[in-house]
């Protein structure tokens, strides 16, 4: 692999524990299209998780 490719672990890495900041320095600094991608997998997974887990806590209070 080569350094344009990106690694996608790291993008999801950085989208998923960075949140919007990760996610938007990521696409700003990165130049890899793979790392571009790994970051918005990682995006889309934290507000899946998110999501679910604030709908979980709203069921199990009521």
């Amino acid at each position: 692999m080569s350094d344009e490719e990106g690694s996608v672990g790291l993008g999801f890495a950085a989208g998923f524990f960075g949140g919007c900041i990760g996610l938007i320095l990521v696409h700003a600094l990165a130049k890899g299209a793979e790392t571009k991608k790994g970051a918005n997998y990682g995006f889309g997974a934290q507000v899946i998780l998110g999501v679910a887990l604030r709908g979980i806590a709203a069921v199990m209070s009521s």
